[in-house]
């Protein structure tokens, strides 16, 4: 995973976070994905509109159909973004998928975002 290199003040879809997920053992699935922000930024005020993308092309490039499809909208509680994902995602044995985390940033904005994924656990149900 890695945050993004700069943040771009006051404008819409920038690209704060980038991560990629794959299963080298087994088959994986995707149902939640919670953000914890190490920066000085304002969740919710400074930083909105957070929404977890597909890098569907896998390019690495945000393009209009991804934006108009986002895989969940966070929710912010305090220093945390959760991404509750309604039809959880697959991903096959030796392979991966690239996701964006993006947001809109508020033309007053001063700081900076530092987030990073709060835990990889594997759940068995």
């Amino acid at each position: 995973n890695s945050p993004a290199t700069s943040t771009q003040v006051g404008a819409n879809n920038v690209n704060l976070f980038e991560f990629n997920l794959s299963a080298d053992e087994g088959n994986s699935t995707m149902k939640k994905v919670i953000l914890h922000q190490n920066g000085t930024l304002v969740l919710g005020t400074d930083v909105t509109s957070i929404r977890l993308i597909d890098d569907v092309n896998s390019n690495g490039v945000i393009d209009a159909a991804e934006l108009s499809t986002p895989i969940s909208t966070g929710t912010v509680s305090g220093s945390d973004v959760t991404f509750s994902i309604s039809s959880p995602i697959y991903i096959n044995q030796g392979s991966s998928r690239n996701y964006f985390v993006v947001a809109n940033v508020s033309s007053t904005a001063n700081g900076t975002v530092i987030p990073t994924i709060v835990s990889n656990r594997q759940s068995i149900l």
